[in-house]
């Protein structure tokens, strides 16, 4: 039906953040304040008289985020559909079972929308998966209420947690959705770059200057070619050009924007980081091998303010103009 064909499209407009608390801690999902958005809430597992291919109904829950509140440090910009699954389990603690993410997809904010005003570039990640079937659990008494935990790369988030009512047998999963979270809205090769506070790097605050251009060139291994770049978080409403560097395997890049951005200091953050996110993502056209962000490097980096004003210069010192360290590289599906 459309309905449930298109329900997991909620998740867009949802608030779509995480919920944040300290690693290690005991974790009710009653009791957060925020907790990841999960749509529906509520629905059947897969019928056990037609098991074991039988699923439960579609869930759509949200895995990462550029503006986490307070959780910066929680942030994981490079999740794929392999690197992330779902652990349901008892609030009791006395089982859990883990099931593979269907899809994992990044979904942007409505540019028109007064959350995308308040928060430039702001996006979020969602993560896609089939409830298992009812003989994949122990018996339960319906309705249920569950944890669903997100598991990044093999461990258990303490922080991405959010509860979901079981509410009996009987459930389908959606098998027909478009475009296709799981490869049309999947995410091409790239690496995010994202600025790096401190003295000699970028400013942050709301004193610091606001940027009104960056110049750098990228260089990138044999393995990818034909970089798009795409402006995100503070720097969203800016345009992005490309050309020839000054060497082989080298891009120029150029970023623009007339009324100019301010990067801050984002809250339960990392102190080096500079700005709530991911910069820049530079997409790779092609890719014929996997490829690592060690391979990655950033050279002769000039960014000034609005009025034209030297803000950071790094086309000759260091040695080279190299300026990688003014950067965390994240790479996405380099595998």
């Amino acid at each position: 039906m459309i309905r449930e064909s298109l329900g997991w499209l909620a998740v867009r407009i949802a608030p779509a953040f995480l919920g944040v608390i300290a690693a290690g801690c005991g974790v009710d999902p009653g009791t957060l304040v925020l907790a990841p958005s999960i749509f529906p809430n509520e629905g059947r597992l897969g019928d056990r008289a037609c098991a074991p291919g039988c699923k439960g109904v579609t869930v759509g829950i949200s895995v990462d985020s550029n503006f986490i509140p307070f959780g910066d440090a929680s942030e994981d910009y490079g999740l794929t559909t392999d690197d992330v699954a779902v652990r349901l389990s008892d609030p009791n603690a006395s089982w859990h079972v883990d099931v593979p993410a269907r899809a994992v997809f990044t979904s942007p904010a409505y540019a028109g929308s007064a959350f995308a005003a308040a928060r430039s570039g702001a996006w979020v990640a969602v993560a896609l998966f089939d409830l298992p079937n009812a003989s994949d659990l122990p018996a339960l008494v319906y309705p249920k209420l569950l944890w669903v935990q997100v598991l990044k790369r093999g461990v258990p988030s303490t922080v991405d947690i959010a509860s979901f009512t079981v509410t009996g047998e009987g459930g389908k999963a959606t098998t027909s959705i478009t475009p296709d979270p799981a490869l049309d809205l999947r995410s091409r090769p790239a690496i995010r770059l994202r600025p790096v506070a401190g003295s000699g790097a970028f400013p942050t605050g709301p004193s610091s200057p606001l940027l009104g251009s960056l110049e750098f060139e990228i260089e990138y291994p044999a393995a990818v070619a034909a970089p798009i770049v795409y402006p995100g978080t503070e720097a969203a409403l800016a345009t992005a050009i490309t050309g020839p560097g000054s060497e082989t395997g080298r891009t120029r890049v150029v970023v623009v924007d007339p009324k100019g951005f301010r990067l801050s200091a984002p809250q339960g953050g990392i102190a080096t980081s500079a700005g709530e996110g991911p910069l820049l993502d530079v997409v790779f056209a092609t890719k014929t091998g996997p490829f690592q962000a060690s391979e990655i490097r950033i050279w002769k980096l000039m960014v000034t303010d609005v009025d034209g004003n030297t803000v950071i210069d790094r086309r000759s010192t260091p040695p080279g103009g190299e300026s990688t360290s003014l950067f965390t590289l994240v790479p996405v599906a380099n595998q």
